[in-house]
């Protein structure tokens, strides 16, 4: 047996088996459930786009310049080719990529610390429920933690090698993380300073640095031009990978906004339309038709509008979205984690969440410096979260687009464990309740209830929620399955009883059911609780023409006119309800 362990192959292979285990067990908890077998939100936008693709479309000719990263469509556009089409097929391949993410983590661990940070950062990862969420779905988190994880350990080798293959190599990794999440890109400066100072701490002469660094970028650019020519070709604009950077920084940069992620007032939160309304209303603002390109560097003139106009405003949304990003709380930005963890028991068996990484990786950092501790592994892990939150934070915080720090964190919040036994192991009691002190305070703030204490935004958490019950409700409106779809909204009403959407499509239920008198109570429940609902006002017209009270019809036609004179459908009925009145 001790020859066994002894073996190069059997940690990663049994850390690879437990983690297959534990997600298998999840799959048998999610693989009947509604949410699993229909798609909604960026995965139904994906799975769509990625049936055009294994049906031959493999240009997308008839998407122009691609406004949304294309690498995860493609992905689950190949996996349908080749498995044909079955949402469980991509589903068990993210959970055999989750496990092999434990397994790269244990190899991360062991290089740039030791082989017990590796096993202990294996162990977090393998029990990392919010991991294990993000790989039940389709959605690209999983995916981009594999490419990114494989940069990084390309990397690690570089350094202990100096083979620029393995610069090469990470440059191929990083490329295809672009075009999943094109933020990434952003990474490449850090990482050449890192190139710079390592070779010259090598005594690298300048020549060979800056063949290192070329090898590097040539790399990445290898996998990023094709898709910028494709864009050319096929759209007319030569766009690295989408056009939508530019839509991005004004969600996160704009008049509306405190720091937490909200849609805009004129774009709906629909992955499907988000694009069109965003190019829409940059046309409107112009005043004339924008290609996807222009219509990017509006929204970015329009981002720096708002800044230099309200600096202050500007700073506070920046430093809340900070703390936003340091905070223990899941974001959703799709289906929401809460949501799914009430519904499926291993998720909320599961030990570990970003409460309690994050803080014990921040004691790992403190103890590092105060060991004077931090080699040029250490570093690049440092530049790598340094990154990610500052192109968070200059854009938007969601928990999936947090997600890819987490192999980072883990390996920090190893360290400190490991360090920590090692204090206790001799006898350093004073440190090591300091150290605790200290870990209690990053605890604290960490899992600080921000939402409700800072932004007095007391039902943001109940909201994202409420929309979870609200799009399960509509899974089984299309179903037909009209008693669960009630059930649904309703509760989503009872958790949020401000949004909108659960009573309009409530009151569509009762109405299609000819139960006019309970769609005429709910929609008169959300006037009273929104009084500036205008599709409520639009809606409960439509209810009294379809009943033959034409002046009421009127009444309620002319206040939604009022509140949104731009929508056609307002004042088409209300034109026809006029007409009707006066017969």
């Amino acid at each position: 047996m001790k020859k066994l362990i002894e073996k190069k192959w059997f940690l990663p292979a049994i850390i690879f088996l437990f983690a297959l285990i534990i997600r298998l067990i999840y799959f048998y908890q999610i693989k009947d459930n509604i949410l699993f077998k229909n798609s909604i939100l960026d995965a139904k936008f994906y799975d769509i786009w990625a049936q055009e693709i294994s049906k031959g479309d493999w240009l997308g000719k008839s998407r122009g310049v691609f406004t949304m990263s294309p690498g995860y469509p493609y992905l689950l556009g190949i996996i349908y080719l080749i498995f044909g089409y079955n949402i469980d097929i991509p589903i068990m391949l993210q959970f055999i990529m989750g496990s092999l993410i434990c397994v790269f983590i244990y190899f991360l661990g062991k290089k740039v610390f030791n082989l017990t940070i590796g096993i202990l950062s294996a162990f977090i990862m393998l029990l990392y429920s919010i991991s294990i969420f993000y790989e039940g779905l389709l959605v690209k988190a999983t995916v981009i933690n594999i490419f990114n994880l494989l940069m990084l350990l390309m990397l690690i080798n570089w350094m202990n090698k100096k083979l620029n293959v393995f610069l090469f190599l990470s440059g191929i990794f990083l490329g295809f993380s672009v075009h999943f999440r094109p933020n990434i890109l952003g990474l490449i400066p850090l990482l050449i300073i890192w190139v710079w100072i390592v070779s010259k701490k090598d005594g690298i002469d300048k020549k060979k640095i800056v063949g290192s660094i070329v090898t590097l970028v040539l790399g990445v650019s290898l996998i990023i031009i094709p898709v910028a020519l494709r864009n050319k070709h096929i759209g007319g604009e030569f766009v690295l990978s989408t056009a939508h950077g530019g839509m991005n920084f004004y969600t996160g940069n704009n008049p509306y906004i405190n720091g937490v992620y909200l849609s805009v007032p004129f774009c709906r939160m629909n992955t499907e339309y988000e694009q069109q309304d965003f190019i829409r209303e940059s046309e409107r603002r112009a005043g004339r038709e924008l290609t996807p390109k222009e219509s990017s560097k509006f929204w970015y003139a329009e981002s720096f509008k708002f800044i230099r106009n309200e600096p202050n405003r500007w700073l506070k949304s920046i430093l809340n979205k900070f703390l936003i990003f340091c905070n223990s709380y899941e974001t959703q930005i799709n289906l929401n984690y809460y949501f799914f963890r009430e519904k499926f028991t291993l998720l909320r068996m599961l030990p570990f969440s970003f409460g309690i990484i994050f803080p014990l990786a921040l004691l790992g950092i403190i103890i590092l410096i105060k060991n004077n501790s931090i080699d040029y592994g250490i570093l690049l892990f440092i530049f790598y979260i340094i990154f990610y939150v500052l192109t968070l934070v200059l854009f938007f915080v969601v928990s999936e687009y947090r997600f890819p720090i987490t192999p980072v964190v883990i390996v920090f919040a190893s360290s400190a464990l490991y360090h920590l036994y090692i204090i206790i192991t001799k006898n350093q009691y004073k440190q090591l309740v300091k150290y605790i002190l200290v870990l209690i305070l990053l605890y604290w703030g960490v899992n600080k209830n921000i939402y409700e204490d800072l932004f007095g935004m007391n039902l943001y958490k109940e909201s994202q929620l409420s929309v979870s019950h609200f799009n399960l409700g509509v899974l089984y409106e299309e179903k037909g399955d009209y008693e669960k779809s009630i059930k649904e909204y309703e509760i989503a009403i009872k958790i949020n009883p401000i949004g909108g959407n659960p009573y309009i499509n409530l009151a569509y239920i009762y109405l299609e059911n000819k139960m006019y008198s309970k769609a005429i109570d709910i929609l008169q429940r959300q006037i009273a609780i929104n009084p500036q609902y205008a599709e409520a006002f639009n809606n409960l017209g439509s209810i009294y023409y379809k009943l033959g009270k034409y002046e009421n019809a009127v009444n309620l036609f002319k206040k939604a006119v009022e509140m949104e004179p731009n929508i056609k459908e307002f004042n088409k009925n209300y034109n026809l309800a006029i007409q009707k009145s006066k017969k």
